[in-house]
């Protein structure tokens, strides 16, 4: 595997045994890509069938950009937030969770942080999920998506929807949504423009200065203990995720384009079934863009679900709603068994 890392910052095997430990049963694997020859690391989280628990369906988790397969912790408290929180109650409800990096993010190959285009990263998430799939023969499978990741994931589902033969669409019951990107807060049109095309194209991969920041960690959690644990040094030196700092142009430049993209294209007409969370103080990430979503796509209204968190900012599965955030997503997961199994 030829990650961008650098050796003497990577993460010894204790510490990744650390990272690991808050999600017990963690097991690593790479995937190949036959589209970009690169090597994709993910994070897969089994029920124990061997006390005959039975797998009710698999969940594909597609993370935020300057983050990684695995963000979780436990508070103080032995509260368990992020990724943690999510396997527990996937894991206990009997699902499988599959969670792979971004290019560029955790260990996976490609350039640290870096998006070219957004459809190179939908594209293996194509692949990858048609080798999950394929691990767990007529298992029913949800795609969940937070942040850019559930930008990608609805751009994934209307691709399914617009060539069915080449999509898993016999496994495949529904994409859940935390605080998708499917609107940003951008700013003036002088500064976007001046950045965009005129900047990016020269220097892709170059943070200015001024570059402009609206996922900063003030608008991404509001809990201090959380903000404190995201912003460790150590964890910042490893460099397999940087929550809260601002993108190089050519990554920014690809989230617009990949936002604008799906407000023009694959919301529009869209009609899978799909449930949404989004808190309403989500300043980065407005909730607009989920209400975009329930408003202009045609999926029937008894297959879509709205889920708005009073006060919460932009990364739900760490801010003090997480909880109600997850069972939600659950709830409407078995839902949709129920519904398919009548």
């Amino acid at each position: 595997v030829d990650l961008d890392l650098d050796r003497e910052t990577f993460p010894t095997e204790d510490e990744i045994r650390e990272i690991d430990s808050v999600c017990p049963g963690t097991q690593h694997g790479w995937f190949e890509s036959k589209i970009t020859g690169q090597k994709i690391h993910y994070r897969k989280f089994l029920p124990n069938t061997q006390e005959g628990v039975q797998i009710k369906g698999v969940v594909i988790f597609l993370h935020g950009v300057h983050t990684h397969s695995g963000d979780a912790a436990k508070l103080k408290n032995g509260r368990l937030i992020k990724l943690a929180l999510l396997r527990k109650v996937f894991i206990e409800a009997g699902f499988a969770l599959y969670v792979p990096d971004h290019l560029g993010h955790g260990f996976s190959e490609g350039e640290r942080f870096y998006i070219s285009d957004w459809r190179i990263q939908r594209d293996i998430y194509d692949e990858f999920t048609q080798f999950v799939s394929s691990e767990h023969t007529n298992v029913p499978f949800f795609l969940q998506g937070q942040s850019y990741g559930g930008c990608l994931a609805v751009h994934l589902a209307r691709k399914w929807q617009d060539f069915p033969d080449k999509a898993p669409l016999k496994q495949f019951f529904g994409v859940a949504l935390t605080c998708p990107a499917l609107a940003a807060k951008v700013p003036p049109y002088p500064v976007v423009f001046t950045l965009r095309y005129i900047l990016s194209p020269l220097f892709p991969k170059w943070t200015p200065f001024f570059m402009p920041n609206p996922i900063n960690p003030d608008c991404i959690w509001s809990d201090p203990e959380v903000r404190e644990l995201c912003a460790n040094e150590r964890k910042k030196s490893m460099n397999l995720s940087a929550g809260g700092k601002a993108y190089c142009l050519g990554t920014a430049t690809a989230l617009l384009d990949a936002i604008e993209s799906a407000k023009e294209k694959a919301i529009p007409g869209f009609n899978l079934p799909f449930c949404v969370v989004h808190g309403d103080n989500d300043v980065g990430v407005p909730l607009s863009g989920s209400e975009y979503l329930m408003k202009h796509s045609i999926t029937p209204t008894e297959d879509c679900a709205l889920r708005i968190e009073k006060n919460a900012r932009h990364d739900l599965l760490s801010e003090p709603s997480a909880e109600d955030t997850v069972q939600f997503l659950l709830d409407w997961m078995l839902q949709r068994l129920k519904m398919k199994n009548n």
